[in-house]
């Protein structure tokens, strides 16, 4: 009796390690989309060419260095666009196993439709009969909220997350160094409550259609998720979301922990933080783009921004020697020949009250008897 006992033990320790060590969670469907303007019929040239397509996608996946691949089937007038983008933090294998459930879900939900698009947690698969390579595509939108409101100040989880998405953006958009197009950020709401929050483009768009598409989702936020714990937009060409609850791999190499912004109405007493201290911050952390108006961020160039914030800060050194003549700021600007030195850290002001003063020195209401400030230029 003791040693079937034992046995049985052995046999059910076994399974249990053996799906600890191989397996992984089903991939989790969220949605999909099927376009019922262009139809085709069953047995046309268009629908071998999409099983064709959705075989080819299902077989590359090892291939694929940063979760995302494109590849056409057939010819014109029935050639077919396809798709497919696992999450940044997924395994080869899940994003495997998922764009395998993907191909056979979709041809199962979309059986006449020329234009398909399906969501998973871990990946998203699209094909149509128009090119959708390296172009943005913003519709069809769908938008997934929690069914839990925020409990305690709306106002500032609404703040705190405008800011992790907003600075996930940047990062995704502009200063991806991975390739997949992809950053996870988390944030304290309160002492015992964290947000988590995911972007993601596809990695054949430029840098500012990506942004253009990740501003999109944001911007959908307040219409379908506000007071939500969570919530998820998904578009073809990119998705966000976010959540109380963590949804990705916390240990992941593309995890960002972002910095809680000050509540709104928390007393900007031990002193704010001025432009010029924000400035050099944002330099030191080797972000200074993110000082940029978001309006502006589609249409500029990253080496003349960098160059003028550079020079800038040479401009503001604590040290007056330092600083640069205008007769050398110039060429500075407009010549990439002129090597710059490395800025060091500017001389910082404090806020108290109503009134700014220079780090250790005195307020400015104190330099003046009659409440009158007068500040004299010298050109340099």
């Amino acid at each position: 009796m003791a040693s079937l006992f034992a046995t049985i033990v052995f046999v059910l320790l076994f399974i249990f390690l053996s799906f600890s060590s191989h397996g992984e969670a089903a991939p989790t469907y969220s949605s999909h989309y099927c376009d019922n303007i262009t139809s085709f019929m069953p047995n046309s040239t268009y629908r071998a060419n999409i099983r064709t397509l959705l075989s080819s996608l299902s077989s590359h996946t090892n291939s694929s260095t940063n979760g995302f691949y494109n590849t056409t089937a057939g010819r014109d007038p029935d050639l077919v666009y396809g798709t497919f983008l696992c999450r940044g933090d997924v395994s080869a294998d899940l994003c495997r196993k998922c764009v395998e459930i993907a191909s056979n879900d979709i041809a199962r939900r979309c059986v006449t439709e020329k234009l398909g698009v399906i969501w998973y947690d871990e990946c998203t698969l699209r094909y149509s009969d128009q090119n959708i390579f390296s172009i943005i595509r913003e519709v069809p939108g769908i938008d997934i909220s929690s069914s839990k409101s925020i409990q305690g100040d709306k106002d500032g989880f609404n703040q705190l997350l405008s800011s992790v998405m907003n600075s996930l953006m940047n990062r995704v958009a502009y200063d991806d160094q991975s390739g997949k197009r992809f950053a996870t950020g988390e944030a304290n709401f309160t002492r015992l409550q964290t947000l988590y929050s995911l972007v993601q483009c596809t990695p054949d768009l430029t840098d500012a259609l990506c942004f253009r598409c990740l501003q999109s989702a944001i911007a959908s936020i307040p219409m379908c998720c506000d007071g939500k714990q969570g919530g998820r937009v998904l578009l073809p060409s990119c998705n966000i979301r976010y959540d109380t609850s963590p949804f990705y791999r916390l240990n992941g190499t593309a995890a960002v922990v972002l910095p809680s912004p000050s509540p709104p109405n928390s007393t900007t007493q031990e002193g704010a933080e001025d432009l010029i201290s924000y400035s050099w911050k944002l330099w030191r952390d080797g972000t200074p783009l993110e000082m940029m108006d978001a309006n502006i961020r589609t249409n500029y160039s990253r080496n003349e921004v960098s160059r003028c914030i550079h020079v800038g800060l040479l401009c503001v050194q604590e040290d007056p020697t330092k600083r640069p003549m205008m007769t050398t700021v110039v060429p500075m600007l407009e010549s990439y020949s002129v090597s710059l030195p490395q800025p060091q850290s500017p001389a910082s002001f404090l806020c108290r009250g109503n009134e700014l003063s220079p780090q250790g020195g005195k307020g400015l209401g104190e330099l003046s008897n009659n409440e009158v400030s007068i500040t004299e230029l010298e050109p340099r």
